[in-house]
This record gives C-alpha cells, sequence and structure tokens, in this order.
C-alpha cells in the first residue's frame, strides 16, 4: 500500500468531519438531533468556547437522518423549542427515501472505498463506486430538490447556491438533509 492511498482515505474522512461541523457566531442558535430523537440547545454566548470567534456545533458523523438547524440572531425562535421534532416530521414528512440515499452513499464512500483504496483493490472495483456514487448523489439531489420547493421559490439565490454545493460535492451529500432543515428556519423566519 502507498501513501497516497492511506492520505487519500485519511482525506475523506477530514472531509467528512469538517461537512458535521457547523460554526455558530456569538448569539446564534442551533439544534442537533439525539439518537432518542430528541434535540438539543447550542446557543454560542460570550462564555461559549469558540474558535476564531466561533463556536462549534457537532453533529452525529454515524446519524444520517436531517439533524442541524440554525437560527440567525434576529429570527424568532418559535422553531427552537421542545416541539422541534414534531415541527419537523409535520414540514417534511418524507424524510427516509433521502436518510436511505445518505446511508447507502456513507457506505460507499466512507466505508467502501477507504477499505479498497487501504488493501489496493480499489482498481478491480472503481467502477462499481463510481456508479454506486453518482446514483447516490443523483438521488439525494433530487430528494433535496424536491424538498426545497418553499425554499426555492422564497429565496432562489441562496438556494442554487446551497444546491450547486451540494451537487458538486458527494460528501456534502451526505448531510443533504441538513440544507432542508436549512431550509424549514429560513421559512419559519418569514
Amino acid at each position: 500500500m502507498l501513501s497516497t492511498e492511506r492520505e487519500l482515505a485519511f482525506a475523506i474522512y477530514a472531509l467528512y468531519a469538517l461537512e458535521c461541523t457547523h460554526w455558530l457566531k456569538q448569539g446564534q442558535a442551533a439544534m442537533t438531533l439525539r439518537w432518542d430523537g430528541t434535540w438539543k440547545r447550542h446557543d454560542a454566548t460570550s462564555e461559549s468556547y469558540t474558535l476564531a470567534g466561533r463556536m462549534p456545533v457537532i453533529v452525529n458523523p454515524i446519524d444520517f437522518r436531517p439533524a442541524y438547524i440554525a437560527v440567525q440572531p434576529n429570527q424568532k425562535l418559535s422553531i427552537i423549542d421542545k416541539a422541534t421534532g414534531k415541527l419537523i416530521s409535520e414540514r417534511l414528512p418524507r424524510l427516509g427515501l433521502l436518510t436511505g440515499f445518505a446511508v447507502l452513499g456513507a457506505l460507499n464512500l466512507l466505508v467502501f472505498l477507504p477499505l479498497l483504496l487501504l488493501t489496493g483493490s480499489l482498481g478491480a472495483w472503481w467502477q462499481l463506486i463510481v456508479a454506486l456514487a453518482v446514483a447516490t448523489q443523483f438521488g439525494i439531489a433530487a430528494e433535496v430538490f424536491e424538498g426545497a420547493k418553499a425554499w426555492r421559490v422564497a429565496d432562489r439565490a441562496s438556494f442554487w447556491r446551497e444546491f450547486i454545493a451540494l451537487i458538486l460535492n458527494p460528501i456534502a451529500a451526505l448531510r443533504g438533509g441538513d440544507m432542508l432543515l436549512s431550509a424549514l428556519s429560513m421559512r419559519e423566519k418569514n
């Protein structure tokens, strides 16, 4: 095994770790989903631990359900309460398919690809890995596009900026459900 394969496998995990980390400015609040389906609130205050003035909030990297909502300082906080799970299930009822695509994509990109890289077997399987990556990427993109209809209508520029980034980065697409929750919080602001 060459050091290039080890470095590539490490880069995959480093990129995914970056996708699971969100940075809050002072005054912002966010919610993250716990394993039991409840939501945990995070508030960036002047007493919070920060790096360069921003507080890190880490989403559970193993749970591929949509799991992160941020609220701007001037936004109503109605979305951040004990009924967050109920609100999300009412507004975004069809998340099972998106989560399924994310799990399949994660198995492909975070398990099989690094395993093949580290064992030196990628040459025999690369076509299957690429085909599966393209299929899951397309599925995630289609689900996000469909689920963000109201966001596309309300703020086209913001939607397309986020959506193009999601299409171009298969690792970021694994957290595509978080983008839909972002759209939900934007709708609550209005």
